[in-house]
């Protein structure tokens, strides 16, 4: 399961949001980690959920229909936006890490 970047205090929208994600996600490559979950609204889930249909959903959250980049594997690496309780959480997964959050 990944851990909360608790360094964000507010959730993140849009480039904020994007650029923290791809951050972590570097570090978290650097580091051998998984990427930590970023808090976000749920109006930012909302409007990535009406962008284009998901990859992969489930009750907990969903994948961004088109991927962002591969990994060093070759497999492709989808904006995750899961919910946990009432917040709202963003990172960067593959669908198989998707599937085991």
């Amino acid at each position: 399961m990944s851990t909360i970047a608790a360094e964000y205090r507010t959730p993140l929208e849009w480039t904020l949001l994007w650029n923290a994600m791809r951050g972590d996600y570097a570090l978290s490559t650097f580091k051998n980690r998984e990427p930590r979950l970023i808090p976000t609204t749920e109006n930012m889930a909302d409007e990535m959920l009406c962008v284009v249909p998901p990859r992969s959903q489930s009750y907990a959250g969903f994948l961004v229909g088109e991927s962002n980049h591969h990994d060093k594997h070759g497999r492709a690496v989808y904006a995750a936006f899961i919910k946990i309780g009432e917040t709202w959480f963003a990172r960067y997964a593959t669908a198989e890490q998707f599937r085991a959050i």
